[in-house]
């Protein structure tokens, strides 16, 4: 298998991170590649021009970080694998929703300052506190022991706020993930996937 991948992408971590925590980094090949480098074997693997994308020994594209994550836990019986829980999936999908909204905030404040839309970039601010204080919830939910799809999509999410928006003092409004946080990012797979 051949894994296409940026180190700083969050999605591309939350893959790399599966692989590790399922002792499969061994199997799968990673081709760090530049998304707007436009190189031909990662358009064909991804058309979006996207990471992460993962080809197949038979050819197979998956793109995506849930969609690869599926494959895994289906293929390789995840420990993250049985009844679907529901109200777990939903807080999957809010640490997604941080995560998207980080890269959305890190692009807007990218462009030259005459370019900035202080509107937006007040409403993303506003969408990532509100988001990270209802993951803050979940906070007793998580366990640094456990490496299930939750744990690992806050951990990228999480992560990508330190590298990249400092600035954002999400440990003040949310203590209780901070402390998780501090916890499971010593884990060996945390450690190997960190933005740098």
């Amino acid at each position: 298998m051949i894994l296409y991948s940026a180190p700083r992408s969050p999605y591309a971590r939350k893959v790399r991170m599966a692989l590790f925590e399922l002792g499969l980094e061994e199997r799968v090949e990673i081709r760090s590649v530049n998304p707007y480098d436009n190189q031909p074997d990662h358009l064909n693997a991804n058309p979006l021009a996207q990471v992460p994308a993962l080809k197949l020994p038979d050819g197979t594209r998956l793109c995506g970080s849930g969609l690869i994550l599926d494959f895994l836990d289906v293929t390789f019986d995840s420990p993250w694998s049985g009844p679907v829980d529901w109200s777990q999936r939903n807080h999957i999908v809010l640490a997604e929703g941080v995560m998207d909204t980080a890269c959305g905030l890190v692009r807007e404040e990218c462009r030259p300052r005459e370019c900035r839309m202080d509107s937006v970039i007040w409403r993303l601010e506003d969408v990532l506190n509100r988001s990270l204080l209802a993951l803050e919830r979940v906070a007793e939910q998580v366990s640094p022991e456990r490496a299930g799809r939750l744990e690992i999509t806050l951990c990228c999410a999480l992560g990508y706020l330190d590298f990249y928006l400092p600035a954002i003092a999400w440990r003040a409004i949310c203590p209780g993930l901070a402390t998780w946080f501090g916890a499971f990012s010593r884990r060996p797979a945390a450690l190997v996937t960190a933005p740098r």
